[in-house]
């Protein structure tokens, strides 16, 4: 059995993407590259860089994770994404406010919300601790900031 191979779209033949609008603008910073300079002629300048200044979460991408992600129903899926945006930067623990998060997904049972919440436990992308409904996260699907900063004994070269 052949597998099927996949499929790379060619970006230069598609034309303009239609959500790079006149609204769409990403708000960045200029920070100096330490130790780097680049030629102006006869004069070296220093090296500047743009950093983003939104807040990003990392979803890991690698063939097992997306297995997992492919398993959960559209509520865990939803209680996911959630957590994603509610994550602090360099921290592993989420508190899920319950009450907000059932209003902001438009959800009225408690039983749906519990659920999800058992989905995402079972395929072990949450944890709950010790305190009430605080969860650790599994970074190796999620986090918010550096892994590296936050686990450097867990780093393989």
């Amino acid at each position: 059995m052949r597998k099927k191979r996949k499929i790379k779209p060619d970006i230069t033949n598609m034309g303009r993407n239609p959500f790079d609008d006149i609204d769409f603008a990403i708000h960045a910073n200029t920070k100096r590259e330490e130790g780097k300079f680049v030629s102006e002629g006869e004069i070296l300048l220093p090296k500047y860089y743009d950093m983003e200044n939104a807040n990003i979460v990392k979803i890991y991408s690698t063939p097992s994770n997306r297995k997992v992600i492919t398993l959960l129903s559209a509520n865990a899926i939803k209680l996911f994404l959630w957590i994603a945006y509610e994550l602090e930067y360099g921290k592993d623990a989420v508190w899920i406010n319950k009450q907000r998060y059932m209003k902001e997904a438009q959800i009225s049972s408690i039983n749906t919300y519990k659920k999800a919440i058992g989905e995402l436990e079972r395929y072990e992308l949450i944890r709950l601790s010790k305190e009430k409904s605080v969860y650790w996260i599994n970074p190796r699907y999620l986090f918010k900031g550096s892994r590296i900063t936050k686990y450097p004994n867990k780093i393989k070269r």
